[in-house]
């Protein structure tokens, strides 16, 4: 999943799957995508309840800082 045009999809299952293996599956994918509409999304994640969420989110907002 490197398509841009995959970040709605993966932006649905951060914000609204109730399993938090998936979220943080697609929190990590939007760092492979390097897309600067993964920014919401992830910033928003920040606030999951489930810690492996929020720290995929943070490595990924890293990760697209850094390109």
């Amino acid at each position: 999943m490197r398509s841009r045009a995959s970040v709605p999809k993966l932006s649905a299952a951060l914000r609204g799957d109730p399993d938090a293996m998936v979220r943080q599956s697609a929190a990590a994918a939007f760092a492979y995508i390097a897309d600067q509409a993964a920014i919401g999304p992830l910033v928003d994640a920040l606030k999951d309840p489930a810690a492996p969420v929020r720290h995929a989110a943070m490595r990924s907002l890293g990760k697209l800082r850094a390109t």
